[in-house]
């Protein structure tokens, strides 16, 4: 026998198809048995009895199968031999408890309710009714003129109760009511309680006493006679109901129970006891369980076997003859386990199953069969088919015969396999097809070819514009590229014929560009390939100015020769400072020279992405002490360019390019380090930023000297941003409004690059010649104050320039020559004579300052006009200009 994976058991309660499409004999027979018993039981006991044979049948055949959850052995078919024997008392279901509880209103109760008792009323459960006992034993209680005591009640056996439902007390003067204290009693009769009482003048409206004994009702006068029409309807009516279930006519009326006496008691596999208005060990009762058990056996064992037989299918796919010997086996085993009256019916299912998934399993092969025949054939046409496109492609005219025939061959052959219905029409479009599908392929390699070509042309463009050479060049020689692209392949021919024809072009700056093109142009054309190099050179030539003017340090790295090329941008090094600031001194004399050379018009220093490289330096997570290192670094290499290159990098921090200004402006590093660090404290929001009317208030302190310089023209903002970042550096946490004013003042002046040490104050506004104006960071306010009084004359008594300085034409006075400041000797002159010295003692000189520490004069008129001071015999409009530092220099010499 063949060997037999281990079978996976199913959920007993299977819905398969088809199981047994007819049963055996005593399949038949045990079901009709079990019609006609359970059509002469009570419906209780039908419904009982149905279930527990059914699971005792299914039980026994899991067992038999192997199952574990089957528990039952093969004897338990057999009737019991006594009252508790398996069958009976598993039978049995435990009635519910929870239905008694006892008043808790201080009276004295000498013995509980009986267990019967308790037992008997269970069935208040099922009416949601609960039952509260105000008096179970003797309490020696009057009612009524009757003592409601007595010895049932020493015992437990009686009681006098309230009834609840829904959280309210019953009462049986309530018309509503009445219904329930009726089904009260009859169930309570049915249980075996015979003593009922209740009515008027009896007991409380609401309460009955009910208990064990004689058959007995209760009304006012205590012998029933009284008794009130619901309470005697309902008893009498129980009487009559009971005797009315009577037996089938093979069952006596005492094996079922009577009116009269107590019903059979049982004793469920839970514990609990439960009445039955029969005996289990009646015949037909255990007729029909034994019945049910065999028809719930057969259904279970046929079910599962078949299941089982499926599972063995799939392990001998498209193998009938394996399948049916194994399953052969499969069956002997169940028969040989199943009982004796079971075998013949077990096998004839079986076997019957087995025969039909046998023949089912010969069907699917046949069908695997034809369907892997025609697979075959498929990929046969589709390979030849593959084939016939490819030679097509190739031009290869014998691979197009070759495969054609395959192709054929395979077509026909799909004709004759059974199932198909495959036709001659059917051949001849898939030749069509194929034969269509060749040269489809033809024109899109064909396509993509000149695509490649397309693409390969515009590199070869774009390298010979650059002076390179692109590695597709080659192509220029194939012939196939100028019939696809003739306008392209013109394009591409003229400008490598341009690179290597004029190899310098590229080198030239656009100006020379511009000449060669004329000189080109000059010349006659004597073949249209002319023109073409024309048109190359012209376009080169547009395409150099624009990149030139875009980004300058790029377009140089890409057409200057190797020793022409932009020096390397350095990295800061903050241990070795020198390194990158001779690198930066090296790249800014290179941006320089493109602009004195004529490749642009502008200065750039980096290209887009140095630019990008350079700005990190400078990022918000940057120490402050080390991005203002940077920046003193990039002053010191770059002088009066620093500020044009930090305009040109990347960076979001605008306090590095305003310190980088007034760096290269000569401020000094400690307040650029303010500005920085003032800045980085702003944007991260440790400091509030000053309020803009305290700005612009400061800030009207300095304006005439700020708008009067046209060296600080548009540069308006950033010294306020200045002021502002030094203004976040200095101010302390608590400072009041006042204190802020003064900070704000102090920051406007140190943003104009004033400094005190030592109580000598340089630079920022100060007031000269009773105006303010703007000093260079060096310049100490007094000193020139005082210079510019002697030289004009403010201390003479007699009001010339003869006590001071030399007069045009005249040889230098013996003292000194203070005026030497001045370009060329030249002196102030002011409306055809000498500047007169009250109009310094009157505070309307006005000093300019046009770059370092030079200044123009000027004179404020009464009228509040501005008047530029000229030179003696100068030229119309030239102004007069001098030195401060030399100014100062001089009127200390004559001291």
């Amino acid at each position: 026998m063949a060997e037999i994976r281990k079978i996976v058991r199913s959920n007993p309660l299977s819905n398969f198809q088809n199981v047994a499409p007819s049963g055996g004999g005593a399949f038949e027979l045990m079901a009709l048995a079990a019609e006609t018993a359970y059509e002469r039981l009570a419906p209780a006991a039908m419904k009982e009895q149905e279930e527990l044979g059914a699971q005792l049948g299914r039980d026994m055949a899991r067992s038999q199968m192997g199952d574990p959850q089957g528990t039952f052995t093969m004897s338990t078919m057999a009737a019991p031999t006594s009252p508790g024997a398996a069958v009976a008392s598993d039978a049995m279901t435990a009635l519910g408890r929870g239905h008694v509880r006892y008043a808790n209103d201080g009276k004295i109760r000498d013995k509980p309710l009986s267990a019967d008792l308790e037992r008997a009323t269970s069935f208040l459960s099922d009416m949601g009714i609960t039952m509260e006992v105000f008096s179970g034993g003797q309490d020696g209680i009057e009612t009524g003129g009757r003592r409601t005591g007595s010895t049932r009640h020493d015992h437990g056996n009686a009681a006098d109760v309230f009834f609840y439902k829904d959280g309210r007390r019953l009462d049986w003067s309530n018309p509503d009511d009445v219904p329930l204290f009726q089904e009260i009693v009859r169930q309570g009769r049915a249980a075996g309680i015979t003593g009922f009482g209740a009515g008027p003048g009896y007991m409380q409206p609401g309460s009955m006493h009910i208990g064990f004994g004689a058959p007995a009702i209760w009304g006012a006068g205590g012998d029933g006679a009284n008794a009130p029409g619901w309470l005697r309807e309902a008893y009498e009516g129980a009487a009559q109901g009971a005797m009315a279930q009577s037996a089938p006519s093979n069952i006596t009326v005492s094996s079922m129970g009577s009116p009269e006496a107590a019903p059979v008691m049982v004793r469920g596999s839970d514990g609990r006891l439960t009445a039955r208005l029969y005996s289990p060990l009646s015949g037909p009762i255990l007729q029909a369980h034994n019945a049910a058990a065999g028809v719930a056996y057969l259904s279970e064992v046929t079910v599962k076997g078949t299941q089982d037989l499926m599972s063995l299918s799939e392990q001998f796919a498209l193998n009938p003859e394996g399948f049916t010997e194994a399953a052969r086996g499969y069956v002997d085993d169940l028969v040989a386990k199943a009982p004796d009256m079971f075998r013949g019916d077990v096998r004839a299912e079986l076997e019957q199953e087995v025969q039909r998934r046998m023949l089912g399993m010969v069907e699917e092969r046949h069908r695997e069969t034809r369907q892997r025949a025609a697979n075959s054939n498929q990929a046969l046409i589709e390979q030849w088919s593959d084939q016939l496109s490819a030679a097509t492609v190739a031009g290869d005219p014998d691979g197009i015969a070759a495969a054609e025939g395959k192709l054929g061959a395979a077509l026909r052959a799909r004709e004759t396999l059974p199932g198909l219905a495959w036709t001659p029409e059917q051949s001849a479009n898939a030749m069509r097809r194929a034969r269509e599908e060749g040269m489809r392929r033809v024109q899109q390699a064909q396509g993509a070819q000149s695509d490649s070509f397309k693409a390969d042309l515009k590199t070869i463009i774009k390298a010979a514009q650059d002076g390179t050479t692109a590695a597709a060049e080659g192509i220029l020689d194939n012939p196939l590229v100028g019939a696809l692209h003739p306008e392209l392949y013109r394009e591409a021919t003229a400008f490598v014929t341009l690179r290597d024809q004029m190899p310098s072009f590229l080198k030239l700056t656009p100006a020379e560009q511009k000449a060669a093109l004329a000189e080109l142009r000059a010349q006659p054309v004597q073949a249209e390939w002319e023109l073409d190099l024309y048109d190359a050179a012209e376009k080169t030539y547009a395409a150099n100015v624009k990149a030139w003017e875009e980004d300058p340090i790029k377009r140089a790295g890409e057409v200057m020769p190797p020793d022409q090329k932009p020096p390397a941008l350095p990295q800061f090094d903050p241990n070795n400072p020198q390194a990158f600031i001779s690198g930066m001194a090296a790249r800014a004399e290179y941006a320089n020279s493109l602009v004195s050379r004529g490749y642009s018009d502008r200065v750039v220093f980096v290209d887009k992405q140095e630019a990008q490289i350079v700005g990190a330096m400078f990022d918000k997570s940057v120490p402050p002490e080390l991005k203002t290192a940077g920046v003193a670094a990039i002053v010191q290499a770059m002088g009066k360019d620093a500020g044009k290159f930090l305009n040109q990098i990347s960076t979001a921090d605008q306090g590095v390019k305003i310190a980088g200004n007034m760096l290269a402006s000569g401020v000094n590093p400690a307040v650029a380090n303010e500005v920085i660090v003032g800045q980085s404290m702003l944007d991260s929001k440790m400091v509030e930023a000053p309020k803009a009317d305290a700005v612009r208030g400061a800030y009207d302190g300095f304006r005439l000297a700020i708008e009067a310089n046209p060296m600080m023209r548009g540069m308006e903002g950033q010294l306020r941003d200045a002021a502002v970042a030094i203004y976040a550096a200095r101010v302390p946490a608590n400072a009041g409004e006042r204190e802020q004013r003064e900070y704000m003042q102090e920051a406007w002046q140190r943003a104009l690059g004033q400094s005190s040490v030592l109580e000598i104050v340089r630079g920022g506004v100060q007031d000269v010649a009773g105006n303010p104006a703007w000093l260079s960071p060096t310049m100490e306010g007094a000193k020139l104050d005082s210079a510019l009084r002697a030289a004009m004359g403010a201390e003479a008594t007699d009001r010339s320039w003869w006590n001071i300085g030399p007069v045009v034409g005249m040889a230098p006075a013996p003292r000194s020559d203070l005026w030497s400041a001045a370009a060329d000797g030249a002196v102030p002159w002011l409306g055809g004579a000498p500047l007169d010295p009250n109009l310094i003692r009157d505070g309307k000189i006005i000093l300019t300052p046009v770059g370092g520490t030079r200044y123009a004069l000027s004179v404020k008129r009464d009228n509040g006009s501005i008047t530029d001071v000229g030179i003696k015999d100068g030229p119309p409009g030239a102004p007069f200009i001098f030195d401060a530092e030399k100014l100062v220099d001089a009127a200390r010499a004559a001291q």
